[in-house]
């Protein structure tokens, strides 16, 4: 069971996403780029929330299905 939600402290993903653009800010990262995404498994399929929840399938490498 889940608590009352406080809207006033920032979620887990805000937080690390904060931290990650705050390291790209130091010079010693100049060049490197971020890439992001997001999936949500339901009922067994996979689905990417950042491309209209296409179906995807879950691969181990560019070759070989899970």
């Amino acid at each position: 069971m889940m608590g009352p939600v406080n809207k006033s402290i920032p979620g887990m993903y805000l937080l690390a996403g904060r931290d990650i653009y705050t390291l790209l800010a130091d010079p010693i990262y100049d060049g490197f780029t971020i890439e992001i995404s997001f999936y949500e498994i339901y009922c067994g399929k996979l689905f990417d929330l950042l491309n209209g929840r296409n179906m995807v399938t879950a691969r181990v490498d560019a070759k070989e299905w899970v």
